[in-house]
C-alpha cells in the first residue's frame, strides 16, 4: 500500500530543551492543532515522540492499495532512487 498527499507544513525549529507543556504549546502554535488530535503514531506520548527532529503535515492524502513505492515511481516514469524515512 502507498499513501500519497501534498506537503503542507514542516516544523524543524523544535525547542530542544522544552518541557512537555512548552513543546505541545509550540506544536499547537505552529500547526494550529492540538498534539493528541493530529499526531499519527501508535504511541502518542511526549516521551516517545519528543526525540523527533522534524514534524510535518500532509493534506489530500490518497491511499493506493496493491501498490508499492517502486511500482508508483515506475508508473510515473520516475527512475531516480528514493530515500524516504518517516516514523
Amino acid at each position: 500500500m502507498v499513501a500519497v498527499g501534498s506537503l503542507k507544513k514542516i516544523w524543524n525549529k523544535i525547542p530542544e530543551y522544552a518541557s512537555e507543556e512548552e513543546f505541545t504549546e509550540e506544536f499547537c502554535v505552529f500547526f494550529m492543532e492540538e498534539w493528541h488530535d493530529v499526531l499519527d503514531a501508535v504511541d502518542k506520548s511526549y516521551a516517545y515522540n519528543s526525540y523527533n527532529t522534524i514534524y510535518f503535515s500532509v493534506v489530500n492524502i490518497e491511499v493506493i492499495e496493491n501498490m508499492n513505492i517502486d511500482q508508483l515511481m515506475k508508473n510515473n516514469k520516475f527512475y531516480q532512487a528514493v530515500n524516504i524515512v518517516v516514523s
